[in-house]
């Protein structure tokens, strides 16, 4: 992973538009916004030179002033040309801090994401800024943006953090290196604190291997086909002169996989009678078998009988019909 910031600290107080002039095109940009008073919060930045979306929905706060919203956004740069950037404001405008910085990445905007966010509210005099841990290894980037209840804080020295202070001592505070460990960046002197931190890290790429076989195009130029059923060949039953026969007939069966599970179908099978005795067979013949995903279907075959006859054959005990 490799960010690098890029530009200088973005900043815009009690104002509800700015200008900003991006470093290049492709890079992301994290800011903080916070409404330290009468329930105020910031839900959408928009500017023709950055794409906008929000990062942490906003959240509760409580300065020593009143109650309020922090917000984190992120903004995709599609041009380093100067624009105006409009805050959409529920509220009250006077109450309303902004801070960000733009960072490049080697991965591709498309690539970062949110590892995890936390927050920092108390009214305490605190240097603790928010703590938070990479779950994805060394190398995220961790951002901060933190309202001073009296503006009483100062730049810490956490080692591999840069400290900004805006032109009302709010306090941003950055990482574009992090180690693997717990990041706990803290001030140089305490306040009441309020405000989002996050940690952003870049996806590793995903390789596919595709299952097709050398010169096949696509999946879809396969063709299903079914095995045969593996059933006993066709045999044809001597007559024993007592009008049954001592031969089982059973089927040679092919039959069609559907592709969509237990298979069916009839089969006949033609006996022939050498004698006067009288052929007994089933009326009925069922091919059932479970679709094995291979396109040869298990199961067995029942065959219809039917036999040859002559002028002498009469009906048995088994109750089958002969005809011609």
């Amino acid at each position: 992973m490799t960010f690098a910031p890029a530009g200088s600290l973005i900043q815009a107080h009690a104002v509800s538009s700015f200008s900003l002039t991006p470093a290049a095109a492709g890079n992301l940009i994290i800011a903080g916004a916070t409404g330290w008073n009468a329930s105020t919060k910031v839900t959408a930045l928009s500017s023709s030179n950055v794409t906008w979306s929000v990062l942490v929905a906003p959240t509760a706060v409580t300065t020593s002033s009143g109650a309020g919203f922090a917000t984190v956004f992120i903004g995709q740069v599609t041009s380093a040309s100067a624009a105006t950037v409009t805050l959409s404001i529920t509220g009250t405008t006077a109450d309303v801090v902004l801070a960000g910085h733009e960072y490049s990445t080697t991965a591709g905007y498309a690539a970062v994401a949110l590892d995890t966010s936390g927050l920092v509210d108390t009214t305490s005099t605190t240097t603790a800024l928010p703590s938070l841990t990479p779950r994805y290894g060394a190398g995220e980037l961790y951002f901060t943006y933190v309202f001073t209840d009296t503006s009483a804080g100062t730049a810490g020295s956490t080692s591999g953090y840069t400290y900004a202070l805006d032109s009302v001592s709010n306090i941003a505070a950055w990482d574009a290196a992090c180690t693997s460990g717990t990041q706990s960046p803290t001030l140089g002197t305490g306040d009441g604190l309020h405000g989002l931190a996050v940690l952003l890290y870049e996806q590793a790429a995903t390789s596919y291997v595709p299952l097709v076989p050398p010169g096949i195009s696509s999946p879809a130029n396969f063709t299903r086909r079914a095995l045969p059923s593996q059933a006993p060949p066709l045999v044809t039953s001597a007559d024993t002169g007592t009008g049954a026969e001592s031969a089982t007939a059973g089927p040679v069966v092919t039959d069609t996989d559907t592709g969509s599970g237990a298979e069916a179908g009839t089969v006949s099978v033609l006996a022939g009678d050498t004698g006067s005795g009288t052929e007994a067979g089933s009326t009925t013949a069922s091919l059932a078998g479970a679709d094995t995903g291979r396109g040869a279907d298990t199961g067995t075959a029942r065959p219809l009988m039917r036999a040859r006859w002559s002028a002498g054959d009469k009906l048995n005990k088994a109750g089958g019909t002969m005809g011609p």
